[in-house]
Order: structure tokens, then sequence, then C-alpha cells
């Protein structure tokens, strides 16, 4: 869309758009889908990882607490 006054001229491309209060279509929020899994993916591994580490220092006496 253009449009112009006496000093400008006014242009408007719209490449995306989402309606208000409706769900939006999947192919404008897959990636934004993908990456929520992913980062849950990854906080998990995390938290696999830090309690898999804790147990094994753990069993074998590695590890000192400190106050």
């Amino acid at each position: 869309m253009e449009t112009e006054d006496a000093q400008f001229k006014y242009f408007l491309k719209v490449e995306e758009y989402r309606i208000s209060d409706n769900v939006s279509p999947l192919e404008f929020v897959r990636e934004d889908i993908k990456n929520i899994i992913i980062n849950k993916r990854k906080v998990q591994l995390a938290q696999k990882l830090e309690e898999d580490l804790y147990e094994k220092a753990k069993t074998n006496k590695e590890f000192e607490i400190f106050n």
C-alpha cells in the first residue's frame, strides 16, 4: 500500500499478521514451538547432568559442604 501527502510518500508492506484473540496458524509459530521444545530439553539435560554429578560425587565421597 502506498499513499502520499504534500511533503511525503508513505509505503506499507505487511509480511505477516495475526488476528488478535485467535490461535496463530502453525506456519507462523512453528519456529517458536521448536525453540521452546529445544530449550526445555536443554534445561532437562543440564538438571540431569547436575543430579548425576552430585550422585557420583556423593557415592565416591568426593565433595565438601562449606558453610
